[in-house]
Protein backbone atom coordinates (compact mmCIF):
# COMPACT_ATOMS: atom_id res chain seq x y z
CA UNK A 1 0.00 0.00 0.00
CA UNK A 2 1.15 3.56 -0.87
CA UNK A 3 1.38 6.90 1.05
CA UNK A 4 -1.35 8.15 -2.06
CA UNK A 5 -3.31 4.96 -0.98
CA UNK A 6 -3.05 5.82 2.58
CA UNK A 7 -3.80 9.43 2.08
CA UNK A 8 -7.20 8.92 0.30
CA UNK A 9 -8.57 5.91 1.52
CA UNK A 10 -7.71 5.76 5.01
CA UNK A 11 -9.24 6.12 7.69
CA UNK A 12 -12.73 5.66 5.78
CA UNK A 13 -15.24 7.75 5.92
CA UNK A 14 -17.51 7.11 8.82
CA UNK A 15 -20.70 6.88 6.85
CA UNK A 16 -18.92 4.56 4.30
CA UNK A 17 -17.45 2.73 7.32
CA UNK A 18 -21.15 1.98 8.49
CA UNK A 19 -22.70 1.43 5.06
CA UNK A 20 -20.06 -1.43 4.21
CA UNK A 21 -20.51 -2.74 7.68
CA UNK A 22 -24.43 -3.04 7.31
CA UNK A 23 -23.58 -5.36 4.05
CA UNK A 24 -21.22 -7.99 6.34
CA UNK A 25 -18.47 -6.04 5.16
CA UNK A 26 -16.08 -5.47 7.99
CA UNK A 27 -12.98 -6.97 6.82
CA UNK A 28 -13.33 -4.83 4.29
CA UNK A 29 -10.23 -2.07 5.57
CA UNK A 30 -9.86 0.25 3.05
CA UNK A 31 -10.64 0.30 -0.71
CA UNK A 32 -10.07 2.04 -3.77
CA UNK A 33 -10.82 1.93 -7.85
CA UNK A 34 -7.80 0.88 -10.46
CA UNK A 35 -8.62 1.49 -13.97
CA UNK A 36 -7.84 -1.09 -16.81
CA UNK A 37 -7.20 0.54 -19.97
CA UNK A 38 -9.38 -0.61 -23.20
CA UNK A 39 -7.17 -0.27 -26.57
CA UNK A 40 -8.07 0.55 -30.00
CA UNK A 41 -7.39 -1.66 -32.65
CA UNK A 42 -9.01 -0.21 -35.50
CA UNK A 43 -8.01 3.86 -34.94
CA UNK A 44 -4.92 5.77 -34.41
CA UNK A 45 -6.86 7.13 -31.49
CA UNK A 46 -5.79 9.24 -28.06
CA UNK A 47 -9.01 9.09 -26.84
CA UNK A 48 -8.67 7.20 -23.01
CA UNK A 49 -11.05 4.88 -22.51
CA UNK A 50 -10.58 2.67 -19.71
CA UNK A 51 -12.76 0.17 -17.20
CA UNK A 52 -12.90 1.40 -13.38
CA UNK A 53 -12.40 -1.65 -11.21
CA UNK A 54 -13.56 -2.04 -7.30
CA UNK A 55 -10.44 -3.36 -5.20
CA UNK A 56 -10.96 -3.53 -1.19
CA UNK A 57 -8.01 -5.04 1.18
CA UNK A 58 -8.07 -6.42 4.34
CA UNK A 59 -6.11 -4.99 7.52
CA UNK A 60 -3.55 -7.02 6.57
CA UNK A 61 -3.33 -5.68 2.82
CA UNK A 62 -4.68 -8.21 1.32
CA UNK A 63 -7.21 -8.24 -1.57
CA UNK A 64 -10.25 -9.23 -1.08
CA UNK A 65 -12.29 -11.14 -4.13
CA UNK A 66 -14.40 -9.02 -5.71
CA UNK A 67 -16.36 -12.11 -6.29
CA UNK A 68 -17.04 -12.51 -2.17
CA UNK A 69 -17.96 -8.47 -2.31
CA UNK A 70 -20.52 -8.69 -5.16
CA UNK A 71 -21.43 -12.34 -4.15
CA UNK A 72 -25.07 -14.08 -4.11
CA UNK A 73 -25.47 -13.42 -0.85
CA UNK A 74 -25.95 -9.78 -1.18
CA UNK A 75 -28.87 -8.66 -1.03
CA UNK A 76 -30.56 -6.75 -3.63
CA UNK A 77 -30.33 -3.21 -1.65
CA UNK A 78 -27.01 -4.03 -0.58
CA UNK A 79 -25.85 -4.53 -4.60
CA UNK A 80 -27.51 -1.28 -5.07
CA UNK A 81 -25.65 0.39 -2.21
CA UNK A 82 -22.18 -0.79 -4.03
CA UNK A 83 -23.34 0.25 -7.24
CA UNK A 84 -23.76 3.88 -5.94
CA UNK A 85 -20.51 3.77 -3.79
CA UNK A 86 -18.59 2.89 -6.99
CA UNK A 87 -20.23 5.07 -9.37
CA UNK A 88 -19.56 8.13 -6.65
CA UNK A 89 -16.03 7.34 -6.18
CA UNK A 90 -15.64 7.13 -10.08
CA UNK A 91 -16.71 10.38 -10.35
CA UNK A 92 -14.66 11.84 -7.83
CA UNK A 93 -11.56 10.85 -9.37
CA UNK A 94 -12.58 11.84 -12.70
CA UNK A 95 -13.46 15.13 -11.18
CA UNK A 96 -9.93 15.42 -9.45
CA UNK A 97 -8.36 13.98 -12.44
CA UNK A 98 -10.16 16.20 -15.07
CA UNK A 99 -7.35 18.57 -16.50
CA UNK A 100 -5.11 15.09 -17.42
CA UNK A 101 -8.01 13.67 -19.58
CA UNK A 102 -9.23 14.58 -23.28
CA UNK A 103 -12.83 15.94 -23.91
CA UNK A 104 -13.37 12.60 -25.36
CA UNK A 105 -12.44 10.16 -22.62
CA UNK A 106 -14.35 7.41 -21.56
CA UNK A 107 -14.98 5.35 -18.28
CA UNK A 108 -16.75 2.32 -17.92
CA UNK A 109 -18.19 1.90 -14.80
CA UNK A 110 -19.95 -1.81 -13.88
CA UNK A 111 -24.13 -1.76 -13.30
CA UNK A 112 -25.07 -4.43 -11.10
CA UNK A 113 -29.05 -6.34 -12.15
CA UNK A 114 -30.60 -5.30 -8.69
CA UNK A 115 -29.79 -1.37 -10.15
CA UNK A 116 -30.51 -2.51 -13.79
CA UNK A 117 -34.45 -3.74 -12.20
CA UNK A 118 -35.08 -0.74 -10.47
CA UNK A 119 -33.83 1.64 -13.39
CA UNK A 120 -35.30 4.69 -12.72
CA UNK A 121 -34.58 4.78 -8.72
CA UNK A 122 -30.89 3.95 -10.25
CA UNK A 123 -30.15 6.75 -13.36
CA UNK A 124 -32.22 9.10 -10.94
CA UNK A 125 -29.15 8.76 -8.42
CA UNK A 126 -26.28 8.44 -11.33
CA UNK A 127 -27.96 11.80 -13.14
CA UNK A 128 -27.59 13.60 -9.25
CA UNK A 129 -24.31 12.77 -8.39
CA UNK A 130 -22.74 13.19 -11.81
CA UNK A 131 -23.92 17.09 -12.00
CA UNK A 132 -22.65 17.52 -8.23
CA UNK A 133 -18.92 16.54 -9.68
CA UNK A 134 -19.23 18.48 -13.52
CA UNK A 135 -18.90 15.41 -15.84
CA UNK A 136 -20.77 14.81 -18.71
CA UNK A 137 -22.64 11.86 -19.75
CA UNK A 138 -20.81 11.21 -23.19
CA UNK A 139 -18.08 10.25 -21.05
CA UNK A 140 -19.47 7.39 -18.97
CA UNK A 141 -20.02 3.76 -20.08
CA UNK A 142 -22.50 1.84 -18.35
CA UNK A 143 -21.22 -1.71 -18.17
CA UNK A 144 -24.35 -3.76 -17.96
CA UNK A 145 -23.39 -7.57 -15.63
CA UNK A 146 -23.84 -9.89 -18.11
CA UNK A 147 -26.20 -11.84 -15.30
CA UNK A 148 -28.62 -9.17 -16.22
CA UNK A 149 -32.36 -9.83 -17.99
CA UNK A 150 -35.36 -8.12 -15.98
CA UNK A 151 -35.47 -4.32 -17.01
CA UNK A 152 -32.94 -4.58 -19.21
CA UNK A 153 -35.18 -3.09 -22.13
CA UNK A 154 -36.45 -0.14 -20.02
CA UNK A 155 -32.90 0.22 -18.53
CA UNK A 156 -31.57 0.73 -22.10
CA UNK A 157 -34.13 2.87 -23.51
CA UNK A 158 -33.84 5.34 -20.56
CA UNK A 159 -29.78 5.60 -20.26
CA UNK A 160 -29.76 6.21 -23.97
CA UNK A 161 -32.08 9.27 -24.06
CA UNK A 162 -29.83 10.41 -21.01
CA UNK A 163 -26.91 10.36 -23.16
CA UNK A 164 -24.86 7.69 -21.88
CA UNK A 165 -23.04 4.71 -23.40
CA UNK A 166 -23.45 1.19 -22.85
CA UNK A 167 -21.87 -1.99 -22.80
CA UNK A 168 -22.99 -5.42 -22.52
CA UNK A 169 -20.40 -7.42 -20.51
CA UNK A 170 -19.03 -10.99 -20.97
CA UNK A 171 -20.88 -11.97 -24.03
CA UNK A 172 -21.24 -15.40 -24.05
CA UNK A 173 -19.96 -16.30 -20.56
CA UNK A 174 -22.03 -19.21 -18.60
CA UNK A 175 -24.21 -16.38 -16.88
CA UNK A 176 -24.88 -14.20 -19.62
CA UNK A 177 -28.52 -14.65 -21.75
CA UNK A 178 -28.17 -14.51 -25.38
CA UNK A 179 -31.19 -13.52 -25.30
CA UNK A 180 -30.39 -9.77 -23.73
CA UNK A 181 -28.58 -8.63 -26.05
CA UNK A 182 -30.44 -9.98 -29.49
CA UNK A 183 -33.82 -8.98 -27.71
CA UNK A 184 -33.84 -6.76 -24.09
CA UNK A 185 -31.17 -4.82 -25.46
CA UNK A 186 -31.10 -4.20 -29.17
CA UNK A 187 -34.46 -3.71 -30.06
CA UNK A 188 -34.73 -0.85 -26.82
CA UNK A 189 -32.16 1.11 -28.53
CA UNK A 190 -33.91 4.54 -29.71
CA UNK A 191 -33.34 4.99 -33.65
CA UNK A 192 -29.81 6.38 -34.47
CA UNK A 193 -28.28 5.52 -31.10
CA UNK A 194 -26.43 2.36 -31.98
CA UNK A 195 -23.48 3.79 -31.73
CA UNK A 196 -23.46 4.31 -28.20
CA UNK A 197 -23.74 0.55 -27.51
CA UNK A 198 -20.46 -1.63 -26.84
CA UNK A 199 -20.72 -5.64 -26.68
CA UNK A 200 -17.91 -6.71 -24.94
CA UNK A 201 -16.73 -10.68 -25.50
CA UNK A 202 -15.99 -13.03 -22.68
CA UNK A 203 -12.05 -13.49 -22.36
CA UNK A 204 -12.89 -17.32 -22.42
CA UNK A 205 -13.73 -17.48 -26.06
CA UNK A 206 -10.68 -15.17 -26.93
CA UNK A 207 -8.22 -17.37 -24.95
CA UNK A 208 -9.81 -20.83 -26.73
CA UNK A 209 -11.02 -19.54 -30.53
CA UNK A 210 -7.34 -21.77 -31.66
CA UNK A 211 -7.74 -23.93 -29.40
CA UNK A 212 -8.70 -27.76 -30.97
CA UNK A 213 -8.28 -29.43 -27.51
CA UNK A 214 -10.73 -27.46 -25.68
CA UNK A 215 -14.24 -29.44 -25.77
CA UNK A 216 -16.54 -27.64 -27.72
CA UNK A 217 -14.81 -25.77 -30.06
CA UNK A 218 -17.31 -25.60 -32.93
CA UNK A 219 -19.19 -23.64 -30.24
CA UNK A 220 -16.38 -21.42 -28.99
CA UNK A 221 -16.01 -20.06 -32.77
CA UNK A 222 -19.83 -19.85 -33.24
CA UNK A 223 -20.02 -17.48 -30.32
CA UNK A 224 -17.72 -15.68 -32.02
CA UNK A 225 -18.40 -15.12 -35.01
CA UNK A 226 -21.73 -14.24 -33.50
CA UNK A 227 -20.15 -11.63 -31.41
CA UNK A 228 -19.03 -10.14 -35.10
CA UNK A 229 -22.06 -10.07 -36.44
CA UNK A 230 -23.21 -7.54 -34.18
CA UNK A 231 -20.86 -4.87 -36.66
CA UNK A 232 -23.71 -5.29 -38.81
CA UNK A 233 -26.03 -2.80 -36.43
CA UNK A 234 -24.33 0.52 -37.45
CA UNK A 235 -21.91 2.16 -35.47
CA UNK A 236 -22.10 -0.63 -32.43
CA UNK A 237 -18.97 -1.29 -31.09
CA UNK A 238 -17.03 -4.54 -30.25
CA UNK A 239 -14.38 -4.59 -27.61
CA UNK A 240 -12.56 -8.01 -27.25
CA UNK A 241 -11.72 -9.50 -23.59
CA UNK A 242 -8.16 -11.29 -22.70
CA UNK A 243 -6.16 -11.31 -25.63
CA UNK A 244 -3.30 -13.37 -24.52
CA UNK A 245 -0.02 -11.66 -26.97
CA UNK A 246 0.15 -9.78 -30.10
CA UNK A 247 -0.53 -12.98 -32.24
CA UNK A 248 -4.08 -13.05 -30.93
CA UNK A 249 -4.43 -9.44 -30.96
CA UNK A 250 -3.92 -8.90 -34.55
CA UNK A 251 -6.13 -11.61 -35.43
CA UNK A 252 -8.70 -10.04 -33.68
CA UNK A 253 -7.74 -6.68 -35.73
CA UNK A 254 -8.12 -8.84 -38.94
CA UNK A 255 -11.47 -9.71 -37.82
CA UNK A 256 -12.84 -5.49 -37.01
CA UNK A 257 -12.75 -6.17 -33.36
CA UNK A 258 -12.75 -2.03 -32.53
CA UNK A 259 -10.99 -2.55 -28.91
CA UNK A 260 -9.12 -5.40 -26.89
CA UNK A 261 -8.70 -5.15 -22.97
CA UNK A 262 -6.36 -7.66 -21.97
CA UNK A 263 -3.29 -7.76 -19.17
CA UNK A 264 -0.91 -7.82 -22.47
CA UNK A 265 -2.44 -4.70 -23.80
CA UNK A 266 -2.53 -3.08 -20.13
CA UNK A 267 -2.76 -3.92 -16.57
CA UNK A 268 -5.11 -2.56 -14.20
CA UNK A 269 -3.56 0.28 -12.25
CA UNK A 270 -3.99 3.47 -10.04
CA UNK A 271 -5.89 6.44 -11.68
CA UNK A 272 -4.46 10.02 -10.76
CA UNK A 273 -2.28 12.60 -13.08
CA UNK A 274 -0.01 10.01 -14.52
CA UNK A 275 -2.21 7.75 -15.64
CA UNK A 276 -1.27 6.93 -19.59
CA UNK A 277 -3.17 5.14 -22.22
CA UNK A 278 -1.48 2.73 -24.12
CA UNK A 279 -2.51 3.60 -28.11
CA UNK A 280 -2.73 0.56 -30.62
CA UNK A 281 -0.01 1.82 -33.22
CA UNK A 282 -1.18 0.96 -36.46
CA UNK A 283 2.47 2.54 -37.91
CA UNK A 284 4.60 -0.11 -35.99
CA UNK A 285 1.78 -2.99 -35.09
CA UNK A 286 4.60 -5.79 -34.95
CA UNK A 287 6.77 -3.58 -32.56
CA UNK A 288 4.57 -2.93 -29.51
CA UNK A 289 2.35 -0.59 -28.12
CA UNK A 290 2.63 2.97 -28.14
CA UNK A 291 1.49 5.30 -24.87
CA UNK A 292 0.17 9.01 -24.88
Amino acid sequence: MNELEIKLFKPMDESKRILLDSMGLENIYYYTLYVQPIVSLQYDSLIKKFEFLFRAFDKFDKVISPLEIFSEKRTHEDLKKLDLLVFENAMSLLSINKDSLCDAYMASINVSEASIEDSSEYLDNIEQIRIDYGIEPKNICLELTEKAYDGIGEFTNKSLLLKYFLAVDDFGSKHSATGLVLHGLLNSIPEGMADHIIVKLDMFYVKNLDNSTVIYSDIIRGVYHTFLGFKKYKGLKLVAEGARDLESTMGLKSNRVDFVQSFFTGEPMEFNENYKQPIYSKKVPQLSFDFE
